[in-house]
């Protein structure tokens, strides 16, 4: 009986590693996909993560450039499947209630309430994540621990720390 779970145990986790591998491969392969087009560098990751095609990513960029939003929160946007008129009223919600711009956007993207988005964000502060990732993060719905061991696997298979936070904050497929 002993045996037997611990081959279940065994090959269970040999198939998550091998999942979280082609995950890793999977979005490295959308980074470079990216770098050949003309999305920006700082949206390629949230381009990545998304799993939209070029064309709709970059057609929802262009629509928020189009709006009032303002450029630092145009790949956020994108990468999202909120209107753009749900998008804007959860950034103007997050500025009238002093939440940081640099979280805004993320804010927005996510479906949280800036009560628990906040609630997250001081968590990740309390702990030595990198402010770069805390706002990925806050949007995730990961554990802190799940997180940070997803940072971990991005950083070992050679994914380019700009776009760790968005693959941690993923839940990457290869689905297109």
């Amino acid at each position: 009986m002993r045996a037997l779970f611990v081959t279940i145990t065994l090959l269970m986790l040999f198939l998550l590693g091998s999942c979280t591998s082609n995950d890793n491969e999977a979005f490295k392969n959308r980074i470079k996909e990216a770098e050949t087009t003309a999305i920006l560098p700082a949206f390629r990751g949230l381009y990545a993560a998304s799993n939209k095609s070029v064309e709709d990513f970059t057609e929802k960029i262009n629509e928020a450039k189009r709006s009032s939003l303002i450029p630092i929160v145009y790949g956020h946007y994108a990468a999202s499947n909120k209107t753009l008129d749900q998008y804007s009223k959860r950034i103007k919600a997050a500025k009238a209630a002093s939440m940081k711009p640099m979280y805004r956007g993320l804010f927005a993207f996510s479906d949280k309430s800036i009560q628990e988005f906040n609630i997250k964000i001081e968590e990740a502060e309390a702990t030595t994540m990198l402010p770069l990732f805390r706002g990925h993060y806050a949007a995730s719905d990961k554990s802190i621990d799940v997180f940070n061991l997803r940072i971990k696997e991005a950083k070992a298979a050679g994914i380019p720390t700009a776009y760790c936070g968005e693959y941690a904050a993923s839940h990457f497929s290869k689905k297109p």
